[in-house]
């Protein structure tokens, strides 16, 4: 296991630092490896790439931007909770790990960065969600995080989660 000391974490710079980087979905690695896709998205303001590095390796990155949750999509249970139409959230956008570091516990990391960084911008301008868009194939582990499930229509090929920042405890 990799413990989160032993990892740095700093913006997105470029390509290079990710030669070697290998995840289980190309699309994921193409990202940060073969173009300019994720420096476009910080230069225009759409979203910001954080790279985690173990010994100097990158060994992850996750995406975040801004974004809100329709409260008509909450579940009806949470919904009466939550009196504005739209919920200010976190967007967890992208969130990819390296293959060599699978089972390590990158996973939980990464994850508590972004509610970490949720948690900052709740401080500074109100945000009660950490909402991610996930692929159907990783709704249990993003579940084992704590996110909840919104019920998905069955053509969708993505369903939305949502962690309630509320309900973590804060750190001191």
């Amino acid at each position: 296991m990799i413990s989160a000391e032993e990892v740095t974490v700093s913006p997105y710079c470029s390509t290079e630092e990710f030669k070697g980087f290998q995840c289980e979905k190309k699309g994921y690695a193409d990202f940060v490896k073969n173009s300019q896709e994720a420096l476009t998205y910080q230069n225009e303001n759409l979203g910001v790439t954080y790279v985690f590095k173990h010994k100097g390796c990158p060994i992850g990155y996750v995406t975040l931007a801004m974004g809100a949750l329709s409260t008509v999509e909450l579940p009806e249970k949470r919904r009466e909770q939550k009196p504005l139409p739209n919920i200010p959230s976190l967007l967890l956008g992208q969130m990819a790990r390296d293959c060599k570091v699978k089972g390590q516990g990158i996973g939980r990391i990464m994850v508590d960065f972004t509610f970490d960084k949720a948690q900052e911008l709740a401080r500074k301008a109100g945000c009660r969600f950490v909402i991610v868009d996930s692929e159907r194939d990783v709704v249990d582990r993003y579940q084992s995080f704590g996110f909840e499930l919104i019920p998905p229509k069955p053509k969708d090929k993505t369903v939305l989660m949502f962690f309630d920042l509320g309900l973590r405890k804060q750190s001191t």
